[in-house]
């Protein structure tokens, strides 16, 4: 079983978090704020390598990163997320990513269109 799950076993939310993060050239302070997200929680995302934001977190920093749908996906997989094809929540992200809405607010205008939830976390 040990060597079935060093074999099998991928990189943590966090290693592709900071993956993506550092292919962008970003600050870190910039992609949370994008994100919506508080200095606190990201400090904790940066701090503990075992932490899993929430789904909502999550997909928040895919569209502060501009992730296209197959980045977004590995990342959501690595926090143990999918986007579902029958949920709307979902499909309204899915259609912010494939059509490169990287605008959070303009995310949760569409979210908000079909009486949705905003991103949870997002600063307004």
């Amino acid at each position: 079983m040990d060597d079935y799950i060093k074999k099998t076993r991928k990189p943590t939310f966090n290693q592709v978090l900071f993956g993506f993060i550092d292919k962008t050239g970003a600050s870190d302070s910039d992609i949370y704020k994008k994100a919506g997200l508080d200095r606190r929680h990201f400090s904790k995302i940066r701090s503990n390598p075992d932490y899993r934001p929430g789904k909502n977190s999550t997909i928040a920093l895919a569209i502060a990163l501009e992730l296209n749908k197959k980045e977004a996906n590995e990342l959501l997989t690595a926090a143990g997320y999918s986007l579902s094809e029958s949920d709307t929540f979902d499909l309204v992200i899915r259609f912010c990513l494939e059509k490169k809405i990287y605008d959070i607010h303009n995310v949760n205008q569409a979210l908000d269109y079909f009486s949705l939830k905003p991103l949870a976390g997002v600063l307004e």
